[in-house]
């Protein structure tokens, strides 16, 4: 995590390491100009990437991103849903150019 996360609340810590898991997936994307995050697409189209890397960073004890969800798989499977559903499909960038 980053030098101020201490000032993030647990909510908002589980949201960023869920984001986290989007983008390793490919369910999410990063601008690479303004570091925006949105949406792939079709998110149901990654559930099954999402599952997988969820099942294998939760085997990893050492993980400590997966601590905050204390080896519950459902919910950081949730936690990825709801960070999908506030994304946007564009970056400011797309937005504003």
């Amino acid at each position: 995590m980053g030098l101020f996360d201490f000032l993030l609340s647990e909510k908002q810590k589980k949201e960023k390491v869920a984001t986290k898991v989007g983008l390793e997936s490919g369910a999410f994307q990063e601008c690479p100009v303004c570091r925006d995050v949105t949406e792939s697409g079709a998110f149901e189209d990654y559930a099954d990437k999402i599952a997988t890397i969820v099942d294998q960073r939760l085997v990893l004890p050492a993980d400590d991103d997966m601590k905050l969800f204390q080896g519950n798989r459902e919910e950081l499977l949730r936690t990825v849903s709801e960070v999908a559903k506030k994304l946007p499909y564009h970056c400011n960038c797309e937005n504003n150019g």
